[in-house]
């Protein structure tokens, strides 16, 4: 799309959360960051939950892959939920969302503090995901997508389908699931039937100074990102949704 809608009046935001991943030779610095994060946010992240990646072994978590980058601790506030781990920080801001101008200067902030508390050696990457789930007029069917999936005779269109794909766009690898016929429950009452769509927008460039190039970037992606999202949905399903433009 040449245009892409500011916001929708039907909001179909799950869940945003921008990640980084980075290398660091201080270790137990999941026990370290929590400490400083607290004393800086308390006010602001009054509760703090510990995971289960927490109780294991530092050299299981160093050496296995699989939970390298989960997340130890969680701090959450009323809008906005921090995640900690040894090699991983996020900020997630669950439905309602409050709108990129309120959230993007949460993650500069959050990357600030990264860099004044000079614990990372080395950023990875970083990300910017959506969950989005799409309300359709047909149980949750793929009609409202700019998407048709066959196998031989069998048109699949209205079958429950799971598909996760990949979509390059210069230095942005985006990772896209989509599940359809899902419901998805919210915080309190809330449940939202229909299309999801999961969009994890990756930067796997390489960095000269991430600290001073992480704004333009974190634009970059957060741009990207609706593209493919906007891209996917027909022109009626955007309509239904309200853009504002």
């Amino acid at each position: 799309m040449d245009k892409l809608p500011k916001k929708l009046e039907k909001d179909t935001i799950v869940e945003a959360i921008f990640e980084v991943r980075f290398t660091s030779k201080t270790t137990a610095i999941a026990n370290i960051l929590l400490g400083l994060l607290f004393q800086e946010f308390r006010s602001e992240f009054p509760k703090v939950e510990r995971l289960g990646v927490a109780e294991l072994p530092q050299q299981i978590i160093q050496s296995d892959a699989n939970i390298r980058y989960a997340h130890h601790y969680k701090l959450v506030g009323d809008k906005f939920a921090l995640q900690i781990g040894e090699h991983v920080c996020s900020i997630s801001c669950p439905r309602p969302y409050v709108g990129w101008s309120e959230f993007q200067p949460k993650i500069i902030e959050l990357l600030e503090f990264l860099n004044k508390a000079d614990l990372i050696d080395l950023p990875e990457r970083f990300s910017v995901k959506y969950v989005n789930v799409v309300p359709t007029d047909s149980e949750g069917t793929l009609d409202g997508l700019r998407l048709s999936v066959a196998a031989d005779n069998f048109e699949l269109n209205d079958s429950p389908l799971n598909l996760r794909t990949e979509i390059l766009e210069g230095d942005f690898h985006n990772l896209v699931q989509i599940s359809s016929r899902i419901t998805a429950k919210i915080r309190g009452a809330e449940e939202i039937n229909g299309v999801l769509l999961d969009i994890d927008t990756i930067y796997r460039g390489k960095f000269q100074d991430i600290w001073s190039e992480i704004p333009a970037l974190l634009e970059e992606a957060h741009t990207v990102e609706k593209q493919v999202f906007f891209g996917l949905l027909t022109k009626d399903t955007i309509e239904k949704l309200g853009p504002h433009w």
